[in-house]
């Protein structure tokens, strides 16, 4: 959770644009990433990944041979970045898709997520022996383990989401701001409820200036 939901959108976060645009340089690499990091078979390889690792028989095969932790690890991390990558990487080559398709995308994948966790917070029962024979600590019982981790991973994924809704919206305010005339985003932002003041500053007009169509004058 704290991988696929925290670490790996920091990371794209923090990395400079001049080392994405570095990294698909070569056309091979620009392919590459224009095939994989669409957002139809991000969210299709990341979830895939997400449901395998959550299977009973992959816990359990993962909890006798640890060696193939970072293996398991490495491949969630990939296919994380595969996923965020529509949401958080727009370069002239790799441009990042519309804001109405970011939208929907962005819901598909809390769609997804949600059912998974809904796969661990009601399955009854205990579906992960490995988990019926481990010593858990606090006293929990093999359920609330099970549920705790699915409280885990709607919480993370879930705030995640959110943050990037909002980076969303931002993104398209300010697309919107910058194309549309001053005049237009003062109308805007007047009827809004913002003071005339606060209109033209944001608008960047002057103080004295009367732009077209203020027909409160």
């Amino acid at each position: 959770v704290l991988l696929a939901f925290g670490a790996v959108p920091l990371c794209i976060a923090g990395l400079p644009a001049a080392w994405v645009r570095r990294a698909l340089r070569g056309r091979r690499a620009r392919r590459v990433a224009a095939a994989t990091c669409r957002p139809v078979p991000a969210i299709l390889v990341f979830h895939a990944v997400l449901f395998l690792g959550l299977l009973p028989a992959s816990v359990g095969l993962l909890q006798r041979l640890p060696a193939l932790s970072a293996a398991a690890a490495a491949v969630l991390a990939g296919t994380a970045a595969q996923m965020w990558a529509p949401l958080m990487v727009d370069v002239p080559e790799l441009p990042g898709p519309a804001a109405g398709i970011q939208l929907l995308y962005l819901f598909f994948n809390w769609l997804l997520v949600t059912i998974a966790f809904a796969f661990l917070l009601f399955d009854h029962g205990l579906p992960y022996d490995a988990g019926s024979r481990a010593v858990l600590p606090f006293g929990f019982t093999p359920d609330q383990d099970r549920q705790l981790g699915a409280v885990a991973l709607g919480l993370a994924s879930h705030a995640a989401y959110l943050v990037a809704l909002g980076a969303i919206f931002v993104r398209w305010a300010e697309r919107e701001a910058a194309t549309a005339s001053p005049g237009h985003v003062y109308e805007r932002l007047r009827g809004g409820g913002w003071t005339d003041a606060e209109a033209r500053r944001i608008a960047g007009l002057p103080p004295s200036a009367r732009p077209h169509g203020d027909r409160a004058g």
